[in-house]
């Protein structure tokens, strides 16, 4: 049964493919996601907080989503079926048609979707509850606008595409720091190694081994990479990787994912990243069943430092990509190397939250993460770059909360004072998200579960209760107690009596 609280609504996500007209555009629907509709900026958001445009939209890169319908709704009409078996239901009806989209200015169905029965051929516009606000309201005004930018081209104007390659590593450096928080070093190594990648092709990829606790931002930093460079992104954990794929995962999985997040283009696929997540988990030191580790990592050496490879899309399609300027990132916390029982300071430490940021004690370096990290030899020189991330600090943490352009508690705090309302004893709130986190040693991990939790009872009440309150004061067990807080009604609000001279 699905948890009430995250009942929102499922939509189809589409991938793009090429067609032999470049005019044209072909969507194919490969998933159904759970998340929520944004209504202000008209995108579908999911719950790992990746945003979908509407597939009718102008946007002309990504994946788009469509056919957007409430969960609870669904799970009522079918009290039989489990939610893997609606999802495929959706897809199976969807998959009955080929989607494509004219991007001639000149042709009369300029941006419609059009939908071809593919056992009758027939074709019929595509419309679904969101597909008329794109045809009848955006798209006579962007068609225009288009038009008007290609007559008289405005000063200084550049397309999109162009400004990311015109980033320089400093201004890359400065973007992702308004998000992540605590690891400037680290941020700028990543960045100029993406820059050098993506902007002097005479010059080979770099594969990095990122090295940090849990929750301090190791993926993260790669998701906003992604979305400065516009390139494709998979996150691929290797706990339950086999060599063969009879057990767990197969390993060929990773290039799959990156191919469907290109939207099924090969040319960006083959310079995309490829994130291994947990890559310590692959130490030769762990017991590993059945599959050896050393197996596993001799299979990640051939992908790593570059092959061609053929893989299998379904029982009928198979594609061969070219690994060679794939980047592959190993991430993992590798925790054991800053563990007293071996050998290291008990000072240093991936769950210590000292007042202060201590120094960098333990050299982690190639010949380290092969004699204690327990990784080959061949797959630890395909991957030179070493970098660290630091254990964030309490004010990191902070900072995160405060500062972070991708704040849960910021957005939240906007949203009520939107409603008319002051906030008082914010700090207080802080104080106790940071405790929290610092608690259950997850770095900033679960802030955003957190917040929501904080501010769950106070946003319905809110909510219930529009435009009656211009007050909030936090109490001091909100985390704990998330009734732990008082409205005050605009009608009994407090007036300060200023002394008379």
């Amino acid at each position: 049964m699905v948890e009430e609280n995250r009942i929102g609504e499922f939509a189809v996500i589409f991938n793009r493919k090429k067609t032999d007209d470049e005019s044209i555009v072909q969507f194919i629907p490969v998933r159904v996601v759970e998340g929520y509709y944004c209504e202000e900026d008209g995108f579908f958001v999911d719950l790992d907080q990746y945003v979908y445009p509407h597939m009718a939209n102008l946007v002309d890169y990504g994946n788009v989503y469509a056919c957007r319908v409430n969960v609870l709704e669904l799970l009522n009409k079918n009290k039989d079926s489990s939610i893997m078996k609606i999802k495929k239901e959706i897809l199976d009806s969807l998959s009955k048609y080929e989607y494509y989209k004219n991007m001639n200015e000149d042709a009369e169905e300029y941006a419609v979707i059009m939908m071809r029965n593919k056992e009758t051929g027939e074709f019929s516009v595509f419309r679904d509850k969101d597909s008329d606000e794109y045809y009848e309201i955006h798209l006579v005004d962007e068609k225009k606008e288009s038009e008007e930018s290609k007559e008289e081209p405005s000063e200084g104007a550049t397309v999109e595409r162009e400004k990311v390659v015109n980033y320089t590593p400093s201004q890359i450096v400065a973007e992702v720091k308004k998000t992540i928080k605590g690891q400037d070093k680290a941020i700028e190594t990543i960045a100029t190694l993406l820059w050098i990648k993506y902007n002097l092709p005479m010059m080979d990829k770099t594969n990095m081994l990122v090295i940090g606790p849990t929750g301090v931002g190791k993926t993260a930093i790669f998701r906003k990479m992604k979305q400065i460079f516009d390139v494709p992104l998979a996150i691929y954990s290797v706990t339950g990787t086999s060599q063969a794929g009879y057990k767990g995962h197969d390993i060929e999985e990773m290039l799959i994912q990156l191919y469907l997040n290109s939207g099924m283009d090969i040319d960006k696929t083959q310079n995309g990243i490829v994130i291994i997540d947990e890559f310590d988990k692959l130490s030769g030191n762990r017991e590993q069943g059945e599959i050896g580790t050393t197996a596993i990592q001799n299979e990640l050496l051939k992908l790593v430092e570059g092959c061609e490879r053929q893989i299998s899309l379904d029982s009928f399609n198979t594609i061969n990509i070219d690994t060679t300027n794939i980047v592959f990132v190993g991430c993992g916390a590798f925790s054991d190397l800053f563990n007293p029982q071996k050998d290291v300071r008990p000072s240093i430490g991936f769950n210590n939250y000292p007042e202060e940021k201590k120094a960098n004690d333990v050299v982690i370096d190639t010949e380290t993460i092969i004699k204690k990290g327990g990784i080959i030899s061949e797959l630890a020189g395909r991957l030179p770059v070493i970098v660290r991330l630091n254990e964030l600090s309490r004010e990191d943490l902070k900072d995160i909360l405060l500062n972070s352009d991708e704040s849960k508690l910021m957005r939240t705090v906007e949203t009520i004072e939107s409603m008319g309302v002051t906030i008082e004893n914010l700090d207080v709130i802080v104080d106790g998200l940071v405790d929290k986190a610092i608690k259950a040693k997850i770095g900033a991990r679960g802030l955003t579960k957190s917040v929501a939790e904080a501010f769950l009872k106070i946003i319905k009440d809110l909510g219930d209760n529009p435009d009656k309150y211009d007050n909030l004061i936090i109490g001091p067990n909100i985390i704990e107690d998330n009734t732990d807080y008082q409205l005050v009604p605009k009608k009994v609000k407090k007036r300060v009596k200023t002394a008379e001279v």
